[in-house]
């Protein structure tokens, strides 16, 4: 019996999550990925802290999403047959929302009954539920809330592949992922294919993130008896290696057991062993994920139950819904590293997800005898070595085959970068993929390259992208010295392209130019950037000014230059800026929450404290992972007002509407 594909809609709450900052991904503060230092053995071989990027230009971050769902039709691809059915969601990264065991009617995953997105991802929005497909750098992928190239073909023996891929802008490679059920099969299939047609190395990053049902009855299972973990010690991030199942006093492969903060639990496994996790309840039953050999890295991820954690899981989902943990499955052997991916290379494997179903008594207990008996189970539903045989079989058959029906278009950057090494006569990327025809947001770089000029542009607009490649780089630097020497775009352009270079003083001479030539916000906002990362707090505060002098409509803007003159201490004209806008940016909660900091450091502590528990309690849509800003501030503002008064305080409890930490902990004064 074959399977089918279809694509169809589903009503789901969502929270628009399609729109994109007006500004460049230009915060190394906020985007900065942590270094570390590690205290692992010779023989762990981690590439710990190689590969890390700063942060996420050229891209631009998907940070104006609110809270405010309405009940649409998301469109679906569904794979199915009579054992299995494969829900994808295109416009969300290609996420596989569920996973539906038809024989037992579970799903396998954990289904948001919402798409709520939050600030968790390199790009800011992210939502949690169902397996997500992350690549290029540590953190939750670039696309993870973007629409993805989806088409459909069939192999030859007709079997319906759904295929979703892109262009990553960072290491200039394609990804494509090909989704199918064998013929008769209970299990999918994934066949994974990363290519860097390049002539360089470039690090490499691959976690497949699964999202189940946290249950404290049930169990993570893999092939290894230790697993790296990262702790904050005197003020730096340490990776170690803990012994599993057995850490800390507890059971770690009993999620619900992690109970002091959110924790990271990269496996070791064992390489003589099939690659695998599973994830099974008090019954034996649940998810098993498996792969051919190229996919080593397993992991855990838990949230914690601290009351910070336990809101984190549903400011995601829905009061009460929201519980989840993940287990992962990735390149290396952490996330504290990429992986060296040579030149004019390509990367396969096969994951496999499915229904595993074993006895109680041994999955739950010794590890040892739990192992055995899902390597067991394993072993009798799949093949390793057939499946090493299918990804060599499905190369030849559908994966280097052209679509045959197109459902989705995603970006035209792998059109632009096609376009450029058709120009150098370099060999194109992955020929049968399409990658559409050059947008708007390609359309100034596609005449840099074939006109020499960026073109004709309004100061007053927003800019459309932004570029970071050393081809066009090369370009826009000869086209200053030529057509565009008077183009306060070009300049601009160029000034973003070295501040991320961190190469400051042409940052600022360039965009000098570009103001001179033409006032612009953006321009303004890059010096304002650059001002900060030198401590030049006087220059920051004037550029700001001036950046929002020039755009003050403009909610990207206003809501980053708030941040920045409270960082500046600025805190008169942050409340003077806010009082003044207009509807659109007083309603943010960004720039709410800049405002309420500003009232508080101005010593009105009565007021912020009453914008702060208002309605209940003020909510901050993007408000980050670890950013405890809310809590901080209740705090200062529950302190300050107590001193006031001559009163002498022992703790706070910080109301959970408002606390994000995910380490349970009280605010003590002695």
């Amino acid at each position: 019996m074959l399977s089918t594909l279809t694509f169809t809609k589903e009503k789901i709450p969502v929270a628009d999550y399609s729109k994109e900052s007006s500004l460049p991904s230009l915060n190394k503060i906020g985007n900065k990925i942590v270094g570390y230092r590690s205290e692992l053995d010779e023989d762990d071989n981690l590439f710990v802290g190689f590969g890390d990027v700063r942060d996420i230009f050229p891209y631009r971050m998907q940070d104006l999403y609110t809270r405010d769902r309405k009940l649409i039709d998301l469109e679906v691809a569904v794979l199915e047959n009579k054992y299995i059915k494969a829900t994808f969601a295109p416009t969300l990264g290609g996420k596989l929302l569920s996973l539906i065991d038809k024989t037992q009617n579970r799903d396998l995953l954990f289904k948001n009954p919402v798409i709520q997105p939050c600030n968790l991802a390199l790009r800011n929005a992210w939502t949690s539920g169902g397996v997500e497909w992350n690549i290029g750098m540590v953190g939750h992928s670039p696309f993870t809330c973007s629409t993805m190239h989806t088409v459909s073909l069939k192999a030859t023996d007709g079997t319906p592949i759904l295929r979703m891929y892109e262009y990553e802008r960072i290491r200039k490679v394609t990804y494509q992922m090909d989704f199918y059920i064998p013929k008769n099969s209970k299990f999918l299939h994934c066949r994974i294919r990363i290519v860097n047609q390049n002539d360089s190395m470039v690090p490499m990053y691959w976690w497949s993130n699964m999202a189940v049902p946290e249950d404290k009855n049930s169990r993570v299972i893999t092939s290894a008896n230790c697993a790296y973990t990262s702790e904050i010690i005197n003020g730096e991030r340490v990776v170690m290696k803990l012994p599993i199942p057995f850490c800390d006093g507890f059971d770690a492969t009993y999620p619900t057991n992690t109970l002091d903060r959110s924790r990271d639990y990269f496996y070791r496994t064992d390489d003589s062993k099939p690659r695998y996790i599973a994830y099974v309840d008090k019954d034996g039953y649940g998810l098993l994920q498996t792969s051919t050999s190229r996919l080593k890295g397993r992991k855990l991820f838990v949230w914690g139950q601290g009351p910070g954690a336990k809101h984190w899981q549903d400011f995601l989902s829905l009061p009460g819904k929201g519980g989840y943990v993940e287990i992962q499955a990735g390149l290396a052997r952490s996330q504290y590293e990429h992986i060296p991916m040579p030149p004019n290379t390509a990367w396969e494997w096969i994951e496999v997800y499915g229904a595993i179903s074993c006895k109680a008594g041994k999955v739950h207990s010794d590890y040892k005898s739990a192992q055995a008996e899902i390597e067991k189970r394993l072993n009798s539903l799949i093949s390793i070595p057939n499946l090493e045989t299918e990804l060599k079989e499905t190369k030849s058959d559908f994966v280097l085959k052209k679509a045959e029906e197109r459902h989705h278009y995603g970006s035209a950057w792998g059109k632009l970068e096609n376009a450029l090494r058709k120009s150098e006569k370099r060999p194109l990327l992955s020929e049968h993929l399409d990658f559409g025809r050059i947008g708007k947001e390609q359309s100034a770089w596609n005449s840099l390259l074939k006109e020499g000029t960026v073109g004709v542009h309004n100061p007053k607009n927003t800019v459309l992208s932004w570029m970071l490649q050393d081809e066009f780089t090369a370009l826009l630097e000869s086209a200053v010295e030529a057509k565009d020497a008077d183009n306060w775009y070009a300049w601009l352009q160029l000034g973003a392209i070295y501040l991320c270079m961190d190469k400051f003083k042409k940052a600022e001479i360039a965009l000098l130019k570009s103001i001179k030539l033409e006032k612009n916000a953006w321009a303004y906002y890059c010096l304002a950037v650059l001002n900060m990362y030198l401590k030049n707090f006087d220059e920051a505060k004037k550029n700001a000014l001036a950046a929002i002098n020039e755009k003050d409509d403009d909610l990207s803007l206003s809501k980053a230059i708030f941040t920045m003159l409270n960082n500046c201490s600025e805190y008169s004209a942050v409340k003077r800026l806010y009082e003044a806008a207009n509807h659109e940016i007083k309603n943010d909660s960004r720039a709410k929450t800049a405002y309420i900091y500003a009232l508080a450091h101005s010593d009105d502590l009565e007021t912020a404290l009453h914008m702060l528990m208002e309605n209940g309690g003020h909510i901050l849509n993007d408000v980050k992972e670890e950013e405890v800003i809310l809590s901080d501030l209740f705090v200062y503002c529950v302190k300050g007002i107590a001193d006031k008064n001559g009163e002498k305080l022992k703790d706070i409890e910080v109301p959970l509407i408002i606390d994000f930490r995910v380490k349970p902990e009280k605010y003590t004064f002695r």
